[in-house]
């Protein structure tokens, strides 16, 4: 029969009978089962099985884990009650899939069609396998295919290491003078406990000009290129929440070398830095600092970066108020970057009256930033825009912003 003891009774597990598990290895979840082999009342039973359910559910194959205790003939041990604990896991066994109309603001507003595919848990590992392709108007596809293999330390994910395939067409702005095609593949592995990663990439791209006027600089950098590279990303600190945060820092570099084969070379660094300090009332102080930088590496017969490598100011992830890369160099009109910018950010946010609040804040902001070249000053090279506006942040993760 199913025991129903008081909440904090004590119970000795003799045996833990698990059903269900037709794709999961057992070896994913011993950890936790051993966790709950070890609890000593229905209260630490109930907490195990919880973080037992949350873990599986990570995979998408396992919808949860249900536990009935069993009174065993012994009778008591002791003070305790012995029972046979029988976990049930409720598993999927179908691939996940979406499909939708996707839009980009670069270079006008072109809607495409968006599908995706994932298969959780594909060898009973938490192995993942996911797909996505998009067909815009002119029937030119794009997408990638991918394949994740998680490892786990005493039950918590620890690190990853995934494969991808990718081809894609970047359109990068009506300032931009070319298109860029890519295709190529990635290695990557990630360190969950020390938030760093490394990644080791080829690529190889055709640069076309896509302006009749367009500059020489442009041009002479059209054509096929390859590049691999070696990327190292570093996080540090935390901040409450990843789209509208309140509080906390967050700190990440991002550390590129080219050159180890293919015709570029380069050493290409991207440094962002963010704080958010509460303030009386509802009021929250935000502050972000970007430094950029991409240095040729002239040995070899290896190219400088390419028009499509250098740093780029402007947009909603840039500067706000201008075009995406309208706050770049330029030539002949169009924007065609540099090696360096630094770029920062100060704004003030407020939470509007319920039933908005969680969704919805006003904030005044300040954006700015620079590229120097050796010629001009920092005053005739600084942009700089002032705005307010509306965030909302909902919609199943999505942030958007309103501004004047």
């Amino acid at each position: 029969m199913m025991h129903k003891g008081a909440l904090h009774e004590k119970l000795r597990i003799q045996k833990v009978v698990v059903t269900g598990n037709t794709i999961t290895n057992d070896d994913m979840f011993m950890y936790h089962l051993d966790r709950l082999g070890s609890c000593e009342s229905v209260a630490e039973i109930s907490e195990a099985t919880a973080s037992l359910s949350s873990y599986l559910r990570h995979f998408s194959t396992v919808k949860g884990a249900s536990i009935t205790l069993m009174g065993e003939d012994g009778g008591r041990h002791g003070d305790a009650v012995g029972c046979t604990m029988l976990v049930r896991l409720t598993e999927t066994r179908s691939p996940k899939g979406s499909i939708g109309v996707t839009s980009s603001q670069l270079d006008g507003v072109k809607p495409a069609l968006a599908m995706d595919i994932s298969y959780a848990n594909a060898a009973g590992r938490g192995e993942e396998v996911s797909a996505n392709v998009q067909i815009n108007s002119s029937l030119d596809p794009e997408g990638s295919l991918r394949f994740t293999k998680p490892y786990f330390d005493r039950g918590i994910l620890s690190h990853s290491i995934s494969a991808s395939l990718f081809a894609n067409k970047n359109d990068l702005g009506a300032l931009s003078a070319f298109h860029e095609r890519q295709i190529g593949a990635e290695i990557e592995s990630h360190n969950f406990y020390k938030n760093h990663s490394f990644a080791l990439s080829h690529t190889l791209r055709t640069l076309t000009a896509s302006k009749d006027d367009a500059p020489l600089s442009v041009r002479l950098d059209c054509g096929h290129s390859a590049k691999n590279a070696v990327r190292h990303t570093f996080c540090f600190g935390q901040v409450d929440d990843n789209l509208e945060p309140r509080k906390g820092y967050k700190v990440r570099v991002v550390t590129e070398l080219a050159g180890l084969g293919g015709d570029i070379g380069m050493v290409k660094q991207h440094c962002t830095g963010q704080v958010h300090v509460p303030l009386p009332g509802t009021l929250t102080f935000h502050g972000v600092l970007r430094g950029n930088i991409a240095l040729p590496i002239p040995i070899g017969g290896l190219k400088a970066p390419l028009v499509c490598d250098r740093i780029h100011m402007g947009g909603m992830a840039s500067i706000r108020g201008f075009e995406e890369r309208g706050a770049s160099r330029r030539d002949n009109g169009y924007a065609v970057g540099e090696y360096n910018s630094v770029e920062g950010s100060l704004a003030v946010s407020t939470g509007l009256p319920k039933p908005f609040a969680d969704i919805l804040r006003l904030h005044t902001f300040l954006d700015w930033g620079v590229q120097l070249d050796g010629r001009k000053g920092v005053g005739e090279v600084l942009r700089a825009t002032t705005g307010a506006g509306l965030v909302l942040c909902a919609l199943g993760g999505i942030r958007l912003e309103v501004n004047l």
